[in-house]
């Protein structure tokens, strides 16, 4: 949307909060700055009339050094809360649909959008302005928040239309206050683990088991199994039986587990159960 004042024209204007973040360090911790208003990307007037004049039928268009600003208005006052002359130097980087930085003179600033179609329309316009080289990108160095851990809380946007693209970064909820990445909590060594005993295992309420069958080791060391149980398991325990004249001496050796296992294979769960339908 544009608009024109006595001073300034308006080329882009929506609802932002501000952010701030000191330069040092590896990664930027944003801070919200405790304003929250219409941003205003600006031209002065007259600039903005000998930009206008220059034509792309122009044989050699004169180099305008536009005025740029920023300024950050009260949605109900229109008083500016912030205003902000970009520099020439200044790069804007769209860090994320919803969040667009920049740097200043002594710190970093960042818009943070209610929606993602608002950030985008505001960006291209800003970007359409003031088109950085390739040289000034990489001198800037834009240090970004790892998207798992840096969030923003729920009073950051009170409404968010696309749930499922901020799914798509893979934010968290973080404080309202900041948009830092969150450390991650230190991980406390667990407690031993006690051991199980019959004292400690409820048995089971009456009447709510249901016994199907059972295959195991007697009292003397051989497999015994319940009645009506497939003839197949049978099978089974013999060769189980003849792989080792001693069935416990078989049950240390890794063989008898993976006969065992290749059994149950074999057989299908389906043939575990007793001949009942």
């Amino acid at each position: 949307m544009l608009s024109s004042s006595s001073s300034s024209r308006v080329l882009a204007q929506v609802t932002v909060k501000l952010y701030h973040a000191k330069f040092s360090g590896m990664e930027y911790d944003w801070q919200y700055f405790n304003q929250r208003g219409t941003i205003q990307f600006c031209l002065n007037n007259c600039e903005a009339d000998a930009e206008l004049s220059t034509t792309e039928e122009s044989a050699s268009p004169k180099l305008i050094e536009a005025n740029y600003w920023f300024r950050l208005r009260d949605g109900l006052s229109g008083k500016i809360l912030w205003a902000f002359s970009i520099p020439e130097e200044c790069v804007y980087h769209i860090e994320k649909p919803f969040f667009h930085i920049f740097n200043g003179r002594s710190r970093m600033w960042g818009f943070l959008f209610d929606r993602d179609e608002d950030g985008y329309i505001f960006g291209q316009s800003v970007q359409a302005h003031l088109p950085t080289s390739a040289t000034q990108d990489s001198q800037m160095k834009v240090r970004k928040s790892p998207s798992k851990h840096s969030g923003r809380a729920p009073s950051v946007r009170s409404e968010r239309s696309t749930i499922s693209r901020f799914e798509k970064f893979g934010f968290l909820n973080a404080s309202a206050a900041t948009l830092a990445p969150q450390a991650s909590p230190e991980h406390k060594p667990r407690p031993p683990m006690m051991g199980l005993s019959t004292s400690i295992i409820s048995l089971p309420q009456t009447n709510s088991f249901l016994h199907i069958g059972h295959i195991g080791l007697g009292r003397d060391g051989v497999i015994e199994c319940s009645e009506g149980i497939n003839p197949s398991w049978s099978k089974v325990i013999t060769e189980l039986q003849t792989h080792a004249s001693l069935v416990p001496e078989a049950l240390k050796r890794k063989e008898f587990f993976n006969n065992l296992r290749s059994g149950i294979k074999r057989l299908g769960p389906a043939t575990v159960r007793s001949g009942r339908s």
